[in-house]
């Protein structure tokens, strides 16, 4: 039995292990944990594979994210990155390391999507081709090519994500207008392309019975693709330019289209998935939340546009959705998205149904211009907050309350420091277009 078949073995004796023996087994793992991790070896390397996976079973993300990066650490000072390179090993040695990289690197690429952050492990210290140098067919039998291409548009993705991430540090710089929307139509363009260049079972939208093991592998991209163009379309969509008649007018307008369009996809995506599995997913559960921003935003930044009513109810969907959520786990991160999208339901609610009688822009810009703490150069860190802002913790503490206890009731009482709490993807950059 090869390597890479016998950790798929462990981590699915993992996933499969009653919840009370799997607890047992947590706690031992537990004891060892720091002990083991202490020397670089095959072991610990193997231990920090289950580890990673173990945590995210529990829906652990931040312990499966400080798990992951101590296994990066310890695979690069054990040169297993470049090993493949050296033409002292063995045949068989060569192909342990394949198959140990490329375990690695596949959770690199998994969790940098889930967290929305650059790889840890660069594409040159990964043979490529080396993923062919074992067969997938005994985890996915006949559709093993729609896993193989599954990992493949993970890695380009994770690619165009970096890209957007050294968009948004350029904006500090306070550029012109004219180059922001050169630079965003230039890696919407590279996303549209990645999207289009999918297989027929990854761009598949609809539930086709042939493809169930790989439904959640599809809606992941699909949303994984919708999150990543609210992203980018969020710096024209909430710096309106007037007058709309003017080329940047034209492409604001277009970027709010596509953002609303998005939004609403989205949600009509995780509608249809396990409530499991929006639990368990970073991805699913930070998206759902955004895109009901990103409705609230529509209306209030353009009135006139289109009716309320339909969108507020996918956002009441959502509220229903995150509160029973709420109720079937100890996450703060989940409860307090659902408080926070009740309120939210109230403010889209109470908006006029007409310019004429709406809210100053300027109270609604506020919320997002001046609020937000979340530094994007903090993605490529091995920070354990990032993943659940409100509810990290490490393993001797106990979660603490962190909601506040003046949550707003009306658009004016919305302060600027809480659209979206503890910062997140629509924090403002400062960006400026004066």
């Amino acid at each position: 039995m090869g390597t890479f078949q016998r950790q798929s073995r462990l981590v699915t004796m993992v996933e499969e292990i009653p919840i009370l023996d799997f607890l047992y087994f947590f706690n031992r793992f537990l004891r060892a944990y720091k002990v083991l991790t202490l020397t670089p070896s095959t072991l610990s390397l193997q231990l920090l594979i289950l580890a990673t996976v173990a945590f995210r079973t529990l829906r652990m993300m931040e312990y499966s994210w400080e798990a992951f990066g101590k296994l990066v650490v310890m695979v690069k000072a054990m040169g297993l990155s470049t090993s493949y390179k050296s033409v002292n090993l063995s045949d068989n040695e060569k192909y342990e390391h394949a198959c140990l990289m490329t375990c690695v690197f596949m959770l690199d690429r998994s969790l940098a999507v889930s967290f929305g952050r650059p790889p840890l492990i660069k594409e040159e210290e990964f043979d490529l081709n080396l993923f062919h140098s074992y067969s997938s067919s005994h985890i996915y039998g006949e559709y093993s090519e729609v896993f193989e291409s599954f990992v493949r548009c993970y890695i380009s993705l994770t690619c165009i994500q970096s890209r957007i991430i050294t968009f948004f540090d350029s904006l500090s710089l306070n550029p012109p207008l004219e180059q922001v929307i050169q630079n965003l139509y230039t890696i919407d363009f590279s996303l549209e392309s990645w999207y289009n260049s999918l297989t027929y079972p990854l761009q598949h939208t609809e539930n086709d019975p042939k493809l169930h093991a790989h439904t959640v592998k599809v809606k992941y991209l699909q949303l994984l693709y919708i999150s990543e163009r609210l992203l980018l379309h969020r710096v024209p969509f909430i710096h309106k330019v007037t007058p709309p008649s003017t080329i940047n007018g034209r492409q604001v307008e277009s970027s709010y289209d596509i953002c609303m369009q998005s939004a609403r996809q989205a949600i009509m995506q995780l509608r249809n998935i396990c409530l499991e599995t929006i639990l368990t997913v970073p991805l699913f559960r930070e998206t759902a939340f955004i895109c009901c921003v990103v409705l609230f935003l529509g209306h209030a930044l353009y009135p006139d546009r289109e009716p309320t009513e339909p969108d507020i109810k996918l956002v009441k969907l959502m509220h229903v959705i995150f509160t029973i959520l709420g109720r079937s786990s100890t996450s703060l991160r989940v409860s307090f998205l659902a408080t926070y999208l009740k309120r939210l339901i109230r403010l889209m609610e109470e908006l006029p149904v007409s310019s004429s009688s709406k809210v100053p822009i300027e109270n609604t810009l506020s919320m997002l211009q001046d609020g937000g703490s979340l530094d994007l150069k903090s993605i490529t860190m091995l920070n354990t907050d990032f993943s659940d802002f409100s509810s990290a913790y490490s393993l001797d503490q106990t979660p603490v309350d962190t909601y506040p206890k003046d949550m707003p009731t009306t658009l004016n009482e919305f302060p600027a420091n809480v659209m979206l709490p503890n910062g997140g993807i629509w924090s403002s950059f400062n960006y400026s277009r004066e």
